[in-house]
């Protein structure tokens, strides 16, 4: 990239930038808003430098066109006037630069096979699940068609099902036996003790289906992926980086998969008095951008009931799963393609490592109490104490720093002890028949004390490699955004706390109106509502407060209130980074520490609850298993939410779930396989959200504008300029400033190289000159700071590079190029003139 020293006339300088610019050479043009006299210059060997460096670079599987392209960008048009849409179609025809240096050959669109009957058959069935349509509207959309003519359409939906070939689910069905308290497979006698089983209609059932296939099946859909590759990064970015998988590499030498369950209860529809509780598996060596879609969901089972399923019926339900995973752990043949097309079989063993649950779910799969009991936490033996609190007594997990550090961590090895001294209680128990009912009370009290919360073995030790403890993670979703955080706000806005020294209660309506200043991308997964609304936010919402709205309160919480929350917001930018470098574990760790030991100072004991405690633990979650995203509930929840809205029946809400799902990986399995029609690959990808056969647009440009500007028209005086007002990037949408002002989101905050650099800005303007590659008119500022807080615990410091703020008075113009474009970030001014600029942790679940 050539660049200019400021020691050139004006006039000079546009010469030669007009000269570059003519022969195609790239350019970047730095100007101050004061003076765009001079002009920097650089290095011919910079042009190599356009390629990202390894730390910098952004992974594949993070900017699919599933999350960074918005559904309806594609149709945006229509909501413009006829003779807008006009104008555009045209420049799409005449700013479409894709690689201008490709051969002939390359550039053709290759050869296009007709459309199938069942090419048509698996879009519709991705259709009805993106629009939630029920199976009379695909039939009579069905009727339809055949009434235009369209030949060997299928006449009903059963004969569209027959053309797809969904995989044969094989369920399992299992009845709960109260008497026994075991899985009958017998829905009228007990098959265990022969007791008759009730016979009303809303029998607790619960169906299992075969874990081993749906591998096979997973497998087919990701047959261009090397699962059995050996990473040798040494920093923390996916599962199979963390402590846990590393150790189990040393412990099986043979060839593994590994998976992480979900256990999670949902409402099938409103008003409906059944509820499930489906078994979710996620294979940890798929991508973490694809590890969570549909079509590589594994569901081992289903529970169907009208109440939350109890201890005794949760161990029931998971026998049969357990059982299973205990045989493949053993070992089982599997087909995998390995980027080619012919099929190698390879024994491979599939053992479970984690579980993310919220905190009941996590309870009855553990076996311990309540989280709200004594010893509830599933991760260590705290015990906590009753306090005082207006309603009564409340149990407290405050601990001071000293605390933390001694506490002891549950482990297999610690729970197996445990298990074989609650067997010697009961015994104990069963022998003292001749002791008072207050004896034995104080003495079942002192076992309670003394078992840590055990209430019997858990299901899972059965397992080789999973760790009653440590397997469970922390989870971000309950634990921390809709639990810590959530808690914070309700003590600064509760009107019952107006005169403690953390309530900003008097500020709310200044607080909203600042939140609403906050710019974020289309593509942002949940835009947040107006900030009085917070006690029915999702948790997106409060996540984004979070992330990049907490320098709202910078004005109006005490300097140690604020500084305790900035704790909170480097610990969450830090482990749900891309990126986890060994370096940082041990500040996460004191972060943690630190956020949970002050807790109990700056907000009384009263209010450090389970969720607050169970901040401390993020730090070994993430040792163990890597960055928070690729794991976390917000994932597996997403998922329920796409087959529950799917579920149109009265009854047999499980039967049509996994055949749903089924079908739909069939559909898929069939799309991703087929080089389809071009014409219906884009329109998977723009208007079905499926990223399989995305269209892959370097950069093309959109919207038309009259808008000039003076600075292009300065530079290129002889010139056509023409003026747009969208562009896209790769997969990325991006906007002027202008254009985003009256839209609720934002797409002109972004990330780009600047000598070599990653810089913050705003995209000013988006123009052509004389119909070459567009070029960026960008605002940023010149002095920035990263966002600062101190570690109370150790007094130490931490600076967080991705949020960096300054002032509009250091603000500058730079002319770059489409390449120089990395990322879209988020932006926030304040009231005072200070900006700051925020760097999506991950672009998975954020933009």
């Amino acid at each position: 990239m050539f660049r200019y020293k400021k020691k050139q006339q004006h006039n000079l300088s546009i010469a030669h930038a007009l000269a570059r610019y003519h022969a195609s050479v790239s350019e970047e043009i730095v100007l101050s808003t004061s003076d765009t006299q001079m002009f920097e210059s650089h290095d011919d060997a910079d042009d190599d430098d356009r390629i990202l460096r390894p730390e910098e670079e952004i992974d594949s599987g993070e900017v699919d066109m599933d999350t960074d392209v918005p559904l309806d960008a594609f149709d945006e048009l229509q909501l413009e006037a006829e003779a807008d849409v006009d104008e555009m179609e045209e420049d799409e025809a005449k700013f479409s630069f894709v690689n201008d240096d490709r051969s002939d050959a390359e550039s053709r669109p290759s050869s296009e096979r007709p459309i199938t009957m069942k090419d048509i058959a698996c879009l519709l069935v991705l259709f009805k699940r993106r629009h939630k349509l029920s199976i009379q509207c695909i039939s009579d959309l069905l009727a339809l068609l055949s009434l235009f003519g369209i030949r060997d359409i299928p006449r009903s939906w059963y004969h569209l099902k027959c053309l797809v070939e969904p995989i044969n689910p094989s369920p399992s069905y299992f009845f709960t036996c109260s008497s026994c308290q075991s899985a009958s497979m017998d829905s009228r006698k007990c098959s265990n003790c022969q007791h008759d089983m009730p016979s009303d209609s809303y029998q607790d059932t619960f169906v299992t289906f075969s874990i081993k296939d749906q591998i096979q099946l997973v497998l087919n859909n990701n047959s261009g992926i090397d699962l059995f590759s050996s990473s040798t990064n040494c920093a923390l970015s996916d599962v199979t980086n963390g402590r846990f998988y590393k150790q189990l590499k040393t412990l099986c030498s043979d060839h593994f998969l590994t998976l992480t369950m979900n256990v999670d209860g949902v409402q099938v529809k409103k008003g409906c008095k059944t509820s499930i509780w489906p078994i979710l598996f996620a294979l940890n060596e798929i991508p973490s951008s694809k590890r969570y879609s549909v079509e590589n969901t594994i569901i081992g089972g289903i529970w169907l009931g009208v109440h939350k399923p109890s201890r005794w019926q949760m161990k029931s339900f998971l026998s049969p799963v357990i059982d299973e995973l205990s045989l493949l752990e053993k070992g089982h043949t599997y087909v995998y393609f390995r980027n080619s097309s012919k099929e190698q079989n390879q024994l491979t063993k599939v053992f479970l490592i984690a579980a993310c649950c919220d905190k009941p779910a996590q309870a009855l799969l553990q076996n311990l109490p309540e989280p709200i009991a004594a010893f509830g936490c599933g991760r260590c033996e705290i015990q906590g104490k009753m306090v005082n609190s207006e309603r009564g007594r409340v149990r407290s997990f405050a601990a001071s720093k000293t605390d933390l550090e001694r506490i002891i961590l549950r482990s297999n090895a610690r729970h197996d002890s445990l298990v074989n001294l609650r067997t010697l209680h009961q015994q104990q128990i069963n022998n003292s028949v001749n002791q008072s009912r207050e004896q034995k009370k104080e003495l079942a009290r002192k076992h309670i004390l003394a078992e840590k919360g055990i209430l019997g073995p858990c299901i899972f030790r059965s397992l080789f490699v999973f760790d009653v403890g440590s397997s469970f993670m922390t989870d971000s979703l309950h634990n921390i955004y809709s639990g810590a955080f959530k808690r914070m706000l309700k003590l600064w806005f509760d009107p019952k706390y107006s005169f403690e020294p953390w309530s900003i209660k008097c500020h709310m309506n200044s607080l909203s109106a600042q939140f609403a200043q906050l710019r974020l991308p289309s593509t942002t997964t949940r835009l947040p509502r107006h900030l009085n609304e917070f006690k029915t936010f999702k948790a997106n919402e409060m996540r984004i407060l979070l992330l990049f709205g907490f320098a709202i309160f910078a004005k109006v919480l005490r300097p140690t209130y604020y500084n305790h929350l900035l704790q909170l917001v480097a610990l969450m930018h830090v482990v749900e980074s891309r990126t986890i470098l060994k370096m940082h574990l041990s500040m996460i760790q004191q972060l943690s520490l630190s956020f949970v030991a002050e807790f109990r100072d700056l907000y009384t004991s009263r209010h450090c609850v389970q969720v607050v405690h169970s901040v401390f633990h993020v730090s070994s979650t993430v040792e163990d298993f890597g960055p928070l995203p690729n794991f976390t509930t917000f994932n597996f929840e997403s998922i329920l939410g796409k087959i529950t809205r799917a579920t149109k029946s009265t009854r047999h809400h499980s039967a049509e779930i996994i055949s749903g799902v089924h079908l739909y990986q069939g559909a898929l399995t069939h799309l991703n396989k087929s080089s389809i029609n071009n014409c219906l690959a884009q329109f998977l990808s723009s208007h079905l959200g499926y990223a399989g056969q995305s269209f892959h647009r370097d950069v093309q440009v959109m919207h038309e504008t009259g808008k000039q500007y003076t600075l292009p028209s300065i530079l290129f005086p002889s010139s056509t300029i023409r003026y747009f007002d969208v562009i896209y990037v790769r997969t990325f949408r991006i906007t002027t400033t202008q254009y985003a002002a009256k839209k609720k989101a934002d797409d002109s905050n972004i990330i780009f190289r600047l000598n070599n650099i990653h810089t913050f800005g705003n995209v000013c303007s988006i123009f052509s000159v004389q119909n070459r590659p567009p070029l960026l008119l960008v605002k940023y500022l010149s002095k920035t700071e990263p966002l600062f807080c101190k570690i109370i615990s150790t007094n130490a410091d931490f600076y967080l590079q991705s949020v960096r703020y300054g002032v509009d008075s250091t603000s500058r113009t730079c002319v770059i190029e489409a390449a120089d474009f990395i990322e879209k970030c988020a932006s926030f001014r304040s009231s005072d003139s200070t900006c700051y600029y925020f760097r999506f942790p991950t672009l998975t679940h954020s933009s």
